[in-house]
């Protein structure tokens, strides 16, 4: 399958006024999930969060009273909304100010493609693994994780080591997702420990 990179959400996204295409997965998957978020969630990590869609949909579908903070080793330009704080830092060096707890944490991270299936999995797979020990620090009693994931070899392995911290597990391939993309999401809903 060619590679369109100003594909039919390509071009919505532009219309609509959102930063990315990927603005269309988190609509799918709130959507599908609703159980994921309240309306009333008090904060969110948004990891990876550069160029921003992910943070618009969140501060367009959560309350009023959400405050986002986004981290990406990109810097993130023109975002303003003070409910969302930037930080410019590598996700393997980030360490959560302590006491902080988030309602939902997500992440849309991908590492550099090298064109290697395995290498870029195993790439993807370390992103991933971060986002849980994230979330093993910080996310809240009931909070939920939404992190994308290259398909691969190693995808079973981190669902079943969340089945054991999550009421419910899940793996999800948004419509708007592109054919020959190999990105799955996993979905964690009501952490548990």
């Amino acid at each position: 399958m060619k590679y369109n990179k100003k594909d039919h959400y390509h071009q919505k996204a532009k219309d609509e006024g959102y930063r990315a295409r990927s603005a269309y997965k988190l609509k799918e998957i709130l959507k599908r999930y609703k159980q994921i978020w309240k309306k009333d969630a008090a904060m969110v990590l948004d990891l990876g969060c550069a160029p921003g869609a992910w943070t618009q949909v969140i501060l367009e579908e959560l309350s009023e009273n959400v405050s986002v903070i986004g981290l990406d080793i990109v810097e993130m330009d023109g975002f303003q909304d003070n409910r969302f704080k930037f930080f410019q830092e590598d996700v393997y060096e980030w360490k959560p100010r302590e006491g902080l707890k988030f309602d939902l944490i997500l992440s849309d991270m991908a590492p550099k493609t090298s064109g290697i299936k395995m290498m870029d999995h195993l790439r993807s797979v370390a992103l991933c693994e971060r986002t849980i020990e994230i979330a093993d620090s910080c996310l809240k009693r009931d909070g939920s994780l939404v992190f994308k994931i290259f398909e691969g070899s190693d995808l079973q392995g981190l669902v079943n080591s969340l089945r054991k911290k999550y009421s419910e597990v899940d793996r999800y391939r948004p419509n708007s997702t592109r054919q020959a993309s190999k990105e799955i999401y996993v979905i964690g809903i009501k952490k548990h420990c």
